[in-house]
Order: C-alpha cells, then sequence, then structure tokens
C-alpha cells in the first residue's frame, strides 16, 4: 500500500491510529493484517495506476496493461471490499458505528470499471 508520508493513505491512517488510545495493539495488528491481504491486489492495481491511469504510457494498451498486471474485474470487487472492511472495524472501535460504508460493493467496483473504460477512450482518441 501507498507509504508517502505527504498523502492521505491507509499507512497514514494506521500510522496515527498508533498515537490514538482507543486503539489497542490488537486492533493495530488486526488492521495491519486485513492491509497487508489487500497488499497482494494493491500490488496489481499500481501496476495499472503507474502504466494507464496517472502516468499514461502510450506504448501500452489497457488490455496489455491488464495482461501485465494479471488482475481480474473481480479482485476490484474484493479490494474495495477489503478496505470498506478495515473502515469499518475501525468506525466500530472509534464511534461504535459499522456502517462507514454500504455492503452492496458492486456500486463501487462498476464505478471503478466504467472509470477505466473512459480512460481508454480517452487515450484511443488522443
Amino acid at each position: 500500500m501507498e507509504k508517502r508520508t505527504d498523502t492521505i493513505n491507509m499507512m497514514n491512517l494506521v500510522n496515527l491510529l498508533k498515537q490514538e488510545p482507543l486503539f489497542k495493539p490488537e486492533h493495530i495488528q488486526h488492521i495491519e493484517e486485513k492491509l497487508d491481504n489487500a497488499k497482494l491486489i494493491w500490488d496489481k492495481i499500481k501496476i495499472l495506476r503507474c502504466n494507464q491511469f496517472a502516468h499514461f504510457n502510450y506504448n501500452l494498451s489497457l488490455t496489455s496493461v491488464f495482461a501485465e498486471a494479471n488482475i481480474k474485474p473481480n479482485e476490484f470487487k474484493q479490494f474495495i471490499s477489503q478496505l470498506e472492511k478495515v473502515i469499518n472495524y475501525i468506525s466500530r472501535i472509534y464511534n461504535k458505528s459499522s456502517h462507514a460504508f454500504n455492503s452492496d460493493h458492486t456500486y463501487s467496483t462498476r464505478q471503478f470499471m466504467d472509470y477505466l473504460l473512459l480512460q481508454e477512450k480517452k487515450k484511443q482518441m488522443a
């Protein structure tokens, strides 16, 4: 997962949580384990991000970048679900709520896939 200290990201959130008295070491360990699992898919998404979306590589098609990333559409849904569960876990500890996100990940996944398709169309038109 992203480790930059000058951006908002999950690892910075974990570092902030370590300073919060509500979050015991076992809570932090649970969160870090879940994020480690999500990192397996993040590494694949990062290939897409770095070659297609954050830094357009005009030498690679969306299809070839997906092939290089070896990522399946369902993995986007898994990744979103994993992060939503982490945020809900944090919310439960912080303020006893667990509804930070809707439990149906289909909408978020479709939004993301639509964005990917739109970016590919823009690239083809350029």
